[in-house]
């Protein structure tokens, strides 16, 4: 067989080497929507080396890499969802949340294992035979490429909801909206290439067409996020009070729900409670709560959150003195640790856990 390059399977081989190079500058951004930026980057890389290796006949000489990205298309839309959602709050990703979204992706993977375990003259074989007469087969890979389908807008459309109810937020933030566009035209491409081949049959720049996509999303994508990376906390947008359009009537509206919020559901008992989820618990923005806590409560978030925490405190130890550490009801009250906990015990009652059991003890009195 001939192994040859052409124009174009020479740069997207110098595309996806590219986009190695730039998951590996995301990665080194240490922040959560950087790794999962980075992903998308490395799997995109990934497959357009199995495409050049397939069109250039390459794929015969590396057999172990035909099929690594077969799964891909199952994991690009969750990883770009949850890219979109830690952007607007790093700590909204975990893997516990991510993993059932990941599972269609292990589901096709497993189907391809039988060939993944084979040996080099196997796998040489299998993709020299010519394609199953069985039904089965046929029918799930008529089906499958629309089921992927189905997963890159299905995710589009889930992280555009988020841009769009965040938007204020996000108006300054290039990197996830160029990429939200980029997403939509590589998942609209995906659509395209299987209708034209169900209609007028295999071209290879139908293909082209998608490894462009990728390319261009590599390169765009990848390089706003490392150069703007540097520039600006691409959490949200810094709250400017001067500008702002909430009214003293709507701020005193905050203000009630962030008190009743935090008095009736005790979210400051979350340990990892952070602004952005105080925000989207009263359905605002989080510059606009940021704005009313200091504006309206004359507070900044860490001392309302904690407020809340030394007053659950202070009746645990009176209550539960006999069956809880100092770092238990440190830990019971919303601390994740003991020190920071004495730190704004201290700060706030002005003597210690212990002093102040103590004191209530003696006096026989409990607090209100």
């Amino acid at each position: 067989m001939e192994y040859s390059f052409d124009t174009w399977t020479s740069i997207f081989l110098f595309a996806s080497a590219q986009g190695i190079f730039l998951s590996i500058l995301l990665i080194s951004k240490k922040k959560t929507s950087y790794y999962l930026l980075a992903a998308i980057c490395l799997l995109f890389s990934i497959t357009l080396v199995e495409y050049v290796f397939y069109w250039t006949g390459y794929r015969f000489l590396f057999p172990h890499l035909n099929r690594v990205s077969a799964p891909y298309y199952f994991v690009y839309g969750p990883l770009f969802y949850f890219f979109v959602k830690s952007v607007i709050d790093e700590k909204s990703y975990s893997f516990k949340k991510m993993l059932p979204h990941f599972i269609p992706g292990l589901v096709f993977l497993s189907m391809n294992v039988p060939y993944y375990i084979s040996g080099t003259e196997t796998k040489i074989q299998m993709m020299s035979t010519i394609p199953s007469s069985n039904t089965w087969i046929i029918v799930m890979s008529k089906l499958i490429p629309w089921t992927q389908i189905l997963s890159l807008f299905l995710y589009w459309a889930l992280a555009y909801g988020v841009i769009k109810k965040f938007g204020d937020a996000l108006k300054d933030d290039r990197l996830v909206k160029v990429s939200s566009a980029l997403f939509l035209g590589f998942a609209l491409g995906f659509l395209s290439y299987y209708i034209m081949i169900e209609f007028y049959g295999y071209l290879k720049g139908y293909d082209y067409a998608i490894s462009f996509s990728m390319s261009v999303f590599i390169y765009v994508t990848g390089y706003l996020g490392y150069s703007y990376g540097s520039k600006k906390e691409t959490s949200v947008s810094t709250p400017k009070y001067q500008h702002s359009s909430l009214g003293s009537v709507e701020k005193k509206k905050i203000s009630q729900k962030l008190i009743e919020v935090m008095g009736s559901n005790k979210l400051f008992l979350q340990k990892d409670l952070t602004l952005q989820r105080l925000a989207i618990s009263i359905d605002m923005q989080k510059h606009h709560v940021s704005e009313v806590l200091n504006d309206e409560l004359g507070e900044k978030f860490s001392d309302f959150v904690n407020r809340y925490r030394i007053e659950e405190a202070k009746k645990l130890l009176l209550e539960k003195h006999e069956v809880l550490t100092i770092h238990g009801i440190a830990l019971e009250s919303g601390f994740s640790n003991k020190t920071s906990f004495n730190k704004a015990f201290r700060r706030f009652v002005g003597c210690t856990p212990s002093e102040f059991r103590k004191q209530e003890t003696a006096k026989g009195v409990n607090p209100d």
